[in-house]
């Protein structure tokens, strides 16, 4: 929607997108239909942007239109750069924030329009809000005419779903995290991430879906306190491995990452080795890196290796202390074993 309104408004033939190169390819399917041209620059390992990278752009006469930044996993980053760099070049400044249940500090103080995802964050089957920060930028517009239009390209790049699809599948899953949470499944695992397609039932939110969130708002204040007893819990959890170096959280997180310390980081082989921990409990192994990113891993290494190196722990509200004990006593189980494991071996 961004796109085509930067397009109406500049009346360009094409619009240039900068964003990270740490970012999930599947969220791109739709901006890739428009008549866009996506840049990406590179984070540092605390998943800022480089600012060498933006600047090596910019000396080639690349100039944005619209630049991204990420608030990874709900973290506040600072946005004072990109926004000075929108600013000078008279971009549009996209803050996403869809990690974010509910933004604090400056999130969303900076961009031109901002992006959030409640679904994520409350057990609803769908919605996401596109705050337009400065309607000025787009007064001349009619807004609902460039909505409209969204969805009527049709090719093979995702799949649509009715909305009673959507939400049938979505109470499925639902039923499955409630009740087999706790099956042992032998995980899949792919060194590199699958280009995954985008599923998308349109872009309005259905009344059952708002009816519902109405309903989750008044208790905010307990998902948050919930999240942090979560997040606390799987922590001191991961402690009980030795490997993980935990960050701390004075955000209010989304997921959890579980990085090794091991010399030569490999998430993949860990996680099979570490089998019996991780049958017990869910993860991500994200994001499913954009084919630009993968080609050149000389450039996006950082990226590539925060891909290797990690997977992340939902902090849904809906984790019960049983399932975080489940958990606690595998990861008990693998220290004591290595541990005998190693005094037999001497």
């Amino acid at each position: 929607l961004i796109a085509k309104l930067r397009l109406k408004i500049t009346a360009k033939n094409t619009v240039i997108v900068f964003l990270p190169d740490y970012f999930c390819n599947e969220a791109l399917t739709l901006l890739r239909k428009e008549n866009v041209k996506l840049y990406f620059y590179t984070i540092d390992e605390e998943l800022n942007p480089t600012k060498e990278s933006i600047y090596t752009l910019l000396n080639k006469n690349i100039f944005p239109d619209l630049i991204i930044q990420v608030h990874y996993f709900g973290k506040p980053y600072n946005t004072s750069f990109l926004r000075s760099i929108a600013d000078k070049y008279s971009s549009w400044f996209i803050e996403d924030a869809t990690h974010v249940m509910v933004p604090t500090g400056l999130i969303g103080e900076h961009g031109d329009f901002i992006l959030y995802s409640q679904y994520k964050h409350f057990p609803i089957p769908e919605g996401a809000l596109l705050v337009i920060h400065k309607p000025i930028l787009i007064q001349n517009i009619n807004v609902k005419l460039v909505i409209d239009s969204l969805f009527l390209i049709d090719d093979e790049s995702h799949k649509k779903l009715s909305k009673l699809s959507s939400h049938l599948i979505w109470i499925l899953k639902r039923l499955f995290q409630k009740y087999l949470f706790n099956f042992s499944v032998k995980p899949i695992l792919n060194p590199i991430p699958k280009q995954i397609k985008f599923i998308t039932s349109g872009h309005t939110m259905s009344l059952y879906a708002k009816t519902m969130l109405k309903h989750l708002i008044p208790t905010i204040d307990q998902r948050i306190a919930k999240k942090f007893q979560t997040v606390s819990k799987i922590q001191y959890i991961l402690s009980l491995i030795g490997d993980n170096q935990a960050d701390n959280i004075n955000y209010i997180p989304y997921l959890q990452r579980y990085k090794t310390s091991r010399e030569t980081p490999n998430i993949i082989s860990i996680v099979k080795e570490q089998n019996d921990i991780w049958r017990h409990f869910p993860y991500y192994l994200w994001p499913d890196l954009p084919p630009e990113v993968l080609s050149n891993k000389v450039q996006h290494k950082i990226a590539e290796d925060l891909y290797l190196s990690s997977l992340f722990l939902p902090i849904h509200t809906s984790i019960s202390n049983d399932q975080l004990d489940v958990f606690m006593k595998a990861c008990l189980r693998y220290t004591n074993e290595r541990s005998d494991s190693f005094l037999n071996s001497h």
